[in-house]
């Protein structure tokens, strides 16, 4: 979809929005995560939870590798910053890139 929208001439800008959590998944012990927007269910435990944060780690390069390959610009973002200081963030570094 953002290559198509690329294609049109589109100027395109991915904020990826992530809670550090979900690049950390913080589990000390076995236990039960719920998912936010399905509800289900999954068990976990430390083992397990390390095998997320390869997976997550590996999309989350995909996903900026993609967007850059088709030359749309890929900021990540967490929800540990406020929205207003990242886009100044990232308008400030764009006006100094020209």
């Amino acid at each position: 979809a953002l290559k198509h929208l690329r294609h049109l001439k589109h100027e395109m800008l991915v904020f990826h929005v992530l809670d550090p959590d979900e690049k950390r998944l913080p589990v000390d012990g076995p236990g039960v995560l719920v998912d936010a927007e399905t509800g289900e269910e999954f068990e976990v435990d430390a083992l397990s939870a390390g095998g997320y944060r390869r997976a997550a780690e590996r999309w989350i390069e995909w996903l900026g590798r993609e967007c850059r390959r088709h030359l749309i610009d890929y900021q990540q973002l967490g929800t540990d910053t406020p929205f207003d200081r990242a886009l100044l963030r990232y308008l400030h570094k764009r006006e100094r890139l020209g």
